[in-house]
């Protein structure tokens, strides 16, 4: 599954971060559940400059 995932971390910043994850099923549980995003893009949103 992929979604777009909006994060305020001020009153007035926000950072739009795209993930993907991956969920391993088995008998109709999820056993393993995996998130994967870009670090550089997180990093660059919550950096102090």
């Amino acid at each position: 599954a992929s979604c777009q995932l909006r994060l305020r971390y001020s009153r007035r910043q926000e950072v739009d971060l795209s993930l993907v994850g991956i969920f391993e099923v088995r008998d109709g549980n999820i056993r393993h559940w995996r998130d994967y995003f870009d670090l550089a893009t997180y990093q660059g949103a919550f950096s102090t400059k």
